[in-house]
Parts: C-alpha cells; structure tokens; sequence
C-alpha cells in the first residue's frame, strides 16, 4: 500500500511539477479567486462552501490524470481527447456530488435538499469541475510536450557536444600528425645556424618550413604559406610537404624546384587555392645565397646596421600552370643574418589594429643577440606580446645566421 501510494506521489509530482501539499495551496489560491468572482457576479458570500467545491474537484480531476494517464496520455490528437473527456464527464458529476454532501455536511444544512439534484449547486459544480478538468488537462499536457522538447533538447546538446569533443580529438591528432611532420631537429652545416618557430592560428597550420642538408658545404631551407587556415590548409600542407621532399635533394635551382611544385599543385590544388613559398640554397664554402620566393614576402638580411630587403620575380605556386621562375644570387658575408617569415608574423596586430610589421622583427632581431636560436626566440617573444597572443593568421619565423 505504501509503495502505491508513493509510486502516485510520485507520478503526480511529474505531471504537475510540484507536490500534493504544495498543490493545496495553489487550489487555496484558486478557491479565493473563484470565490471573488462569485461575490461579485451573483452576490455569493459563503467562502466555505467555495473552498470545498475548489478542493473536491480539483484534487479529483488531479487524481484522475495521476492514476489514468496511461490510457490517453500517450494517444494521438484527437483520440486522447476523447478518451479523457469520457472519464472526466463521471469524475466531474461524482466530485460535484460528493462536494454537495460535504458542504452540506460541514455548514449543517440538510442533506434532503439534495435529493433535487437538477436544483442548488450540484450541476454548477459539476460543470465548473468540467472546465478546471480541460484546463488541467491543457496544462499537464503542454508540460508534458516541454518535458519532451526539454529531453530532446538535452539530447541534441549532449550530442552536439560529443560531436564537438571528437572534432576537438580529431584536431589534436591532426596536430600532432602535422607536427611530427615538420623537422624534429633543425639539420645543421658547419659555419651557419638555422633556428625556426611555427605558431598556428588556430589548431593546425598553413605553414610549412623544412631545412635539407645537401652537402657539407651547401644546405637548403624554405618556407612556405598556404592561403587560408585550418584543416584545409594542412591537407593542402601535407602535399606540399611530401613533394617538396620529394623533389628538393636532387634539385640544385631553386628556380627549377618552384616549376616543379607549380606544376604538382597546379594538378591538385581546388580553384583559388594558392601556396607562397621562399626556397634557399646557402653554399658555406662559396659564401652564396641562391633563391627564389614564388609570392613570398621578402626575407631581409640584417649585415650591420643594414636591414635589407631581398626581392624575387617568381609568382605563388598553384594558380598559373605557365608561370617562369629564376634564380636570385646573393653573394654574403660572416655575420649576415636571414629573417624569413609569413605574413601572420608582420601582419599581427594588436588590439588598435596596428600591425606588428617589418620594423619592430627587424629591432627584435637586433635585440635578440648573437645566435640564431635567440634571435628568433625574441622575434616569437615580442610579436606574442604585440599580439596579447591571439594570432589570427598563421605565423612561422626562420632565421638563419652566418659564423
């Protein structure tokens, strides 16, 4: 009996959303209001008997959607009307009869007047039962479908968010992937330093460096941007990473290495896609620089107090399957040092939109000291304080300094 009655406790606080006492209350509340409107249209002035009726019928409409729910609850329109009106049409008229007999009851009136049921208030209970009945029902229902919409909207989020935990995990592991691609250790020759950084605008990267030791003598660097950001711009990475590596140790042009990527990406890259690209080839021993940037921005050799900008003539890879590139010679000396980077470093901008440019790399160039290594730690220090951290363009730095 006890698990019965719990079990219906239970069952009602769903449907209503509160509990039975709280539930008198709230029928308290509606008796007043009805007992308002009475005193006010005919004059009625006996809030007991007000009280009894609102208490008697609505705890019986209550317990009929409580107990009886299942066999309308789940029917369609208009099938679980039917079937609910069918039952509340007897709840309404024996509530009523049996509200009659307890106002009767309590105020002492007799209950021989009863027997004339067609007279008093037995049919204006029993239709005002009726009514609170369909409201009650309209109520529980609407709750009901908000419930659902609730649950089903509880869903959608806690899919939406597996969804976005697995993208998240799928981005890690691209990341992880991209980098593991990129040089582990920067390849070295006697006489020159290579230090480079790579800082992703967002979880992977467009841009792409790689340093490729030729010979004793004579080592190779470049450093790429693919147009756009994100996944799309590391697929299109990733190819240009495999073809470089594929072409670059048995290509003495840089000239001739940039036709062969061109023609590559030109086969392969979608419509509007592009790739910029600085390729160097450091001969120690002849103290030369032969290069060419496809679209690049310009290195700048910093020698002395000298910061000078060295341009090339060939155009981004993967647009014209017809473009000509040429080789750039530059003859230097102990103590240069090459500054190449993507646009994400002097296009970096703070929060009045100002942009880091070529000026303040060139001064924390000047800054960072001797070596290569510190030298771009500073550059990658004072664009991430310029910036307060948010990239929004890929930014990759390499310097390359001359013992």
């Amino acid at each position: 009996m006890l698990k019965w009655l719990m079990n219906g406790l239970s069952q009602y606080e769903g449907l209503f959303g509160s509990g039975v006492l709280l539930s008198q209350v709230y029928l308290l509340g509606v008796a007043s209001a009805v007992f308002g409107i009475e005193w006010l249209l005919v004059g009625h002035d006996n809030f007991v008997s007000t009280l009894i009726y609102t208490l008697i019928a609505g705890n019986a409409v209550s317990l009929l959607l409580s107990s009886a729910s299942s066999l309308f609850a789940d029917q369609p329109f208009p099938r679980d009307w039917i079937i609910y009106t069918a039952l509340l049409l007897p709840v309404s008229f024996i509530s009523s009869v049996v509200g009659g007999v307890l106002d009767h009851l309590i105020l002492r009136i007799p209950v021989n007047d009863l027997r004339d049921w067609q007279r008093g208030d037995i049919p204006f209970a029993a239709l005002i039962v009726f009514i609170i009945g369909i409201a009650d029902y309209l109520f529980v229902s609407a709750r009901l479908r908000m419930q659902a919409l609730n649950a089903q909207l509880a869903q959608q989020v806690q899919y939406g968010q597996q969804q976005i935990d697995s993208h998240a995990s799928e981005l890690q592991a691209a990341f992880d992937i991209q980098s593991s691609l990129l040089p582990r250790t920067i390849p070295q020759i006697a006489g020159v330093e290579i230090s480079c950084a790579w800082q992703p605008a967002r979880t992977v990267s467009g841009d792409f460096f790689d340093v490729i030791v030729l010979s004793d003598t004579r080592i190779g660097f470049c450093l790429a941007d693919v147009s756009g950001k994100g996944m799309s711009a590391a697929l299109i990475t990733a190819n240009l990473m495999a073809s470089f590596r594929a072409f670059a140790p048995n290509e003495n042009s840089p000239a001739r290495l940039c036709q062969r990527l061109n023609d590559a990406l030109c086969a392969n890259l979608p419509p509007g896609r592009f790739v910029t690209l600085a390729y160097a080839i450091l001969d120690r021993a002849r103290m030369s620089l032969t290069y060419e940037l496809a679209g690049h921005n310009p290195p700048l050799l910093l020698r002395g107090e000298d910061a000078i900008l060295m341009p090339g003539t060939g155009p981004v890879l993967g647009l014209l399957p017809d473009a000509s590139y040429g080789d750039n010679v530059l003859q230097l000396r102990p103590g240069d040092c090459l500054l190449l980077s993507t646009d994400g470093v002097t296009e970096a901008f703070n929060a009045t939109e100002e942009e880091f440019g070529e000026q303040r790399m060139i001064d924390a160039a000047r800054h960072g000291g001797s070596s290569a290594h510190a030298i771009r730690s500073q550059i990658m220090r004072e664009v991430r304080a310029f910036a307060e951290d948010h990239f929004y363009d890929d930014a990759s730095v390499m310097v390359v300094a001359l013992t």
